[in-house]
């Protein structure tokens, strides 16, 4: 039902609207998209901010979460599973 209202407001977004119902929720992790590649996204991104002298902490927060999730849950895994690896690493807090 949270998926439902956020997709009725301005917190509707790509992964409320196609990712969070089939992928996350369930735990199926299947959307075709790998953690690697968008590990790599993010950091191709932050490295680009730097070179322009324009680092942004937000972005170097993602970037290293990513980083980090990736090796916990490995190359070959769905991006939707940083949900797992949030998850865990919420409950270790």
């Amino acid at each position: 039902m949270l998926t439902d209202v956020l997709n009725l407001s301005t917190g509707k977004n790509h992964s409320t609207e196609v990712k969070l119902k089939p992928f996350i929720i369930p735990e199926n992790f299947t959307s075709g998209f790998a953690m690697a590649l968008m590990a790599k996204d993010i950091e191709t991104a932050a490295s680009l901010a730097r070179q322009l002298g324009k680092p942004e902490p937000g972005l170097e927060h993602a970037a290293a979460l990513w980083k980090e999730s990736l090796e916990r849950v490995g190359k070959a895994a769905d991006h939707t599973e940083i949900y797992s690896y949030l998850k865990v690493a919420r409950q270790d807090r």
